[in-house]
């Protein structure tokens, strides 16, 4: 283990690759990471947000983006074998598929705040909306 190097100097060595990303909140990213520093906050080219709806997936062109390190859950460098299991599908289908998931979310999340409302064990956040 002479070569680990601990931290955000560790993506070093995923400079100029092609690399998956996987945020906070879910979503999955990838494109070619092109420089970093020190608090992981990244820049990547050719990126794309790849959005998977059951075993199929569609791929979302967003060109540069700089992305708080903040954010990201998991970095890994792509093999070209993560498409394996998945079918890819038009991306107008994904979408539509992905509103009505996002839908069906937040109305479940409306019916948890009203829950803990009537329960007493809502926080200040659930008042706003409900």
């Amino acid at each position: 283990m002479d070569n680990f190097i601990s931290g955000a100097a560790s993506l070093i060595h995923e400079v100029d690759k092609k690399v998956l990303f996987v945020f906070r909140d879910g979503r999955v990213f990838y494109g070619i990471l092109r420089s970093f520093d020190q608090f992981a906050n990244l820049v990547i080219e050719s990126c794309c947000e790849r959005i998977i709806i059951d075993n199929c997936y569609a791929d979302y062109d967003l060109g540069t983006l700089i992305v708080r390190g903040e954010n990201i859950v998991l970095i890994g460098e792509m093999s070209g074998k993560e498409n394996e299991n998945l079918q890819k599908a038009d991306l107008d289908k994904i979408m539509n598929a992905y509103r009505i998931q996002l839908d069906l979310k937040e109305q479940q999340s409306k019916e948890r705040r009203k829950l803990l409302m009537r329960r007493g064990m809502c926080l200040e956040q659930c008042f706003e909306e409900v």
